[in-house]
């Protein structure tokens, strides 16, 4: 039988001060938005659960300030398909 990879993020946050650490394996980039909207994406490396290539976990951390926050999502968001037929995308999605 087949194995379906999986994906999963474990996140750390200090709320004291705004320090996070991101654990990942599979799951898309994540967003941090500041108060205006504006957003940095951040890239975690990692593979799927069940990958047949070996598994790795990948870590990256951050700062957030008081008033910005993180944004974790599935990756099935940016792959809507829009009412005109087009697909969200990554860039849409983000903005």
């Amino acid at each position: 039988k087949d194995m379906i990879p999986g994906v999963t993020v474990k996140r750390e946050l200090d709320e004291a001060t705004g320090k996070w650490v991101l654990h990942n394996a599979g799951a898309p980039p994540i967003l941090s938005l500041n108060q205006a909207g504006k957003h940095r994406v951040h890239f975690c490396p990692g593979a799927p659960l069940g990958t047949e290539n070996g598994f790795e976990v990948g870590r990256t951390e951050g700062q957030l300030k008081p008033t910005e926050r993180l944004l974790l999502y599935t990756d099935g968001i940016p792959e809507i398909i829009l009412p005109n037929g087009n697909v969200l995308g990554m860039r849409r999605f983000a903005q």
